[in-house]
């Protein structure tokens, strides 16, 4: 074989090498989550954990109706993602001494509450005092109540991969967070409240669970009870089900609430459960999810 015949035969092999790693890379970029449908689930929180929608849920799988089975495998589409980007694993900005704020896609916002300061800002969002002065421009410490703050700013993705990461680390079950959150924005409640009130209650149980004392369903309403504050989550058809752990949650929400839980937080938990021990419990569980 001459030399440049050698020559063509090796450039040859590099170019199918090449075409080869360019395929995979695609097909990795674009592959679909493999999802399996545990009980209680609906379309509904799946997307909102998925951060995606229940129609391209429903295109993806070829489905018509909005009714799971049990160990059902769905296809999750994920967002085509950047190949070369590597995200961090936690959402830790990290000290920046640039004066100006870092401009990015997606940001988060908190509104500042009595009792915050920016070291518990930085500490419940994993970053620091420093990176938060920075990207809100901040003159000093001092942040007031009501006072909206950037606490993240960055990529979209590598934060709730970040977020999921925290949940699964400090015992949340991932699947219903986005449950918590949505019935605590809709009644005004901290969602790792709600949260923590079906950690004590039942360890996260999500179907039928009945008490020595007749409390019924995954957060441990008694029947009469329930029918006085029962609600229908998003998603769900029907009357409100004690043992429909979404309607569980907003329920929960709704009697928090009703209970006076926005001028007094202890009272409203207490009225939920007749016992000083069960609510500091509940605010020890919900400090703990704090991520």
């Amino acid at each position: 074989m001459s030399v440049q015949a050698k020559w063509i035969g090796l450039i040859f092999v590099i170019i199918v090498a090449l075409c080869c790693s360019l395929i995979g890379v695609t097909y990795l970029a674009h592959a679909d989550t493999k999802y399996v449908v545990h009980k209680g689930d609906n379309l509904w929180h799946i997307a909102q954990t998925h951060d995606t929608s229940v129609n391209d849920l429903m295109h993806t799988n070829h489905i018509t109706s909005d009714m799971l089975h049990i160990h059902q495998i769905l296809d999750v589409p994920n967002r085509p993602i950047t190949t070369h980007h590597h995200p961090p694993t936690v959402f830790h900005a990290g000290t920046r001494t640039n004066p100006k704020a870092p401009t990015a896609s997606f940001t988060v916002i908190h509104t500042v509450e009595p009792g915050d300061t920016l070291w518990r800002l930085a500490t419940v969002n994993h970053t620091t005092v420093t990176y938060l002065v920075t990207i809100n421009q901040l003159h000093s410490n001092i942040i007031y109540p009501g006072e909206k703050l950037r606490v993240y700013m960055g990529n979209r993705a590598a934060y709730q991969r970040a977020l999921r990461q925290q949940y699964v680390k400090v015992g949340l079950p991932v699947h219903l967070v986005p449950v918590y959150q949505a019935a605590g924005k809709r009644y005004g409640i901290p969602w790792t409240v709600l949260a923590a009130i079906h950690r004590v209650e039942t360890q996260f149980a999500t179907g039928c669970v009945i008490s020595t004392a007749g409390a019924q369903g995954p957060m441990q309403f008694m029947p009469a009870t329930f029918r006085a504050y029962a609600v229908r989550a998003p998603g769900q058809s029907g009357a409100p089900d004690i043992n429909n752990v979404d309607d569980a949650i907003y329920t929960c929400a709704h009697m928090l609430r009703a209970e006076g839980y926005r001028t007094n937080p202890v009272a409203a938990i207490y009225a939920y459960n007749h016992s000083f021990t069960y609510v500091d419990n509940v605010l020890a569980f919900a400090r703990h999810f704090e991520v």
